[in-house]
């Protein structure tokens, strides 16, 4: 089954998905994105489902971007990329951008993101987390406060690469639990920065 790369849900559940290559067009970026997108508050199940080969260029969430509470089950989120974009925008979160806009907005329950029985595989950042960016947001727009809670259990981040956070990136602060999960074979690191993440090592 394949639906437009941009999946907005509250709630709503993504099943048996394929998101590749369908691009909706950003305002805020020149170039066009293809990603699944959770915005603001709200819920969104992705289950079963492929988020394979997507780009974001300049921007967070190659695969996807969450801004709300998301779950995602049983599935694939490979070879998606956030590359530099031409004014000079680094991109982050090449397989998934876990945002916290709490600090933003306002809003509740922001950036709460649990990873069961998946894969995160190949994907790549010209900035920060390759694999997974977890980060705030603050009101001038600027990332650097905690993220919100993600969890990780019995899933895989592997082959990602970044300029820091090849595997995943965490902001100061940011409570991300790995429950027999594999961290591994991430350029430059499994996790950033360094002693970050209870359990990930490089």
């Amino acid at each position: 089954m394949r639906i437009s790369a941009n999946a907005v849900a509250t709630p709503d559940a993504v099943t048996n998905h394929r998101a590749a290559g369908t691009a909706f067009h950003s305002a805020s970026h020149a170039a066009a994105i293809t990603r699944i997108q959770q915005v603001y508050s709200g819920t969104a199940i992705i289950s079963a489902s492929q988020v394979n080969g997507n780009t974001a260029p300049g921007a967070f969430g190659g695969g996807i971007l969450n801004h709300g509470a998301m779950t995602i089950n049983l599935s694939q989120v490979d070879n998606n990329a956030t590359p530099a974009d031409s004014p000079g925008g680094q991109g982050g979160g090449g397989g998934i951008a876990n945002l916290n806009i709490t600090p933003l907005t306002g809003a509740p329950d922001s950036g709460v993101l649990t990873v069961n029985l998946s894969q995160v595989r190949n994907n790549s950042a010209g900035g920060l987390g390759g694999g997974i960016l977890e980060d705030g947001v603050n009101p001038g727009d600027s990332l650097g406060p905690a993220g919100g809670p993600l969890t990780l259990k019995l899933s895989q981040v592997t082959g990602n690469t970044a300029a820091e956070g090849g595997g995943i990136y965490a902001s100061s602060g940011s409570p991300v639990a790995l429950k027999v999960t594999l961290v591994a074979r991430n350029v430059p690191d499994n996790c950033f920065p360094l002693g970050s993440i209870p359990g990930c090592t490089n």
